[in-house]
């Protein structure tokens, strides 16, 4: 196996992000960020059962119908509220500033635990937060008000 096999497939994973946000912000603003949800929803679903099919993955139906009915509803309000405004943001301050600002979701779920601290201590003090925090100032910094 090679030894690089997990920076590869980091480096794979941040150029598809990269190409992705690019072209959203491309395609949103021909046809619009609703028109665009409502066709790649239509394709990541094929793709996905695609993939079920050809991988032979079952699906987990012994999940109680609770964890199903959380799972249908967070996808309903991720892909019919999360990502159109997501596409919104590609398309008013630019594909870079937007994925800037999506790393920063760990760090809101961690700045979350600390006001209904799910399980652990919910203390905040987490060094990778701190990093990404220092990180994205210094690059909504560097630019200087573009």
């Amino acid at each position: 196996m090679n030894p690089y096999t997990g920076e590869i497939a980091a480096l794979a994973t941040s150029l598809c992000w990269t190409a992705t946000a690019t072209l959203f912000t491309f395609a949103s603003q021909k046809v619009g960020s609703m028109v665009l949800n409502r066709i790649a929803c239509c394709w990541q679903s094929f793709f996905l059962v695609l993939t079920h099919l050809l991988l032979r993955i079952p699906l987990p139906l012994q999940a109680g119908g609770e964890r199903w009915l959380w799972l249908g509803l967070s996808g309903i309000v991720g892909l019919n509220t999360g990502r159109p405004v997501l596409v919104q943001t590609f398309i008013a301050i630019g594909p870079r500033l937007g994925m800037l600002m999506m790393s920063l979701a760990p760090v809101i779920a961690g700045i979350s635990g600390m006001a209904v601290p799910i399980r652990g201590d919910g203390r905040f003090s987490d060094p990778g937060c701190r990093l990404t925090l220092a990180g994205v100032a210094w690059v909504v910094l560097e630019r200087g008000g573009g």
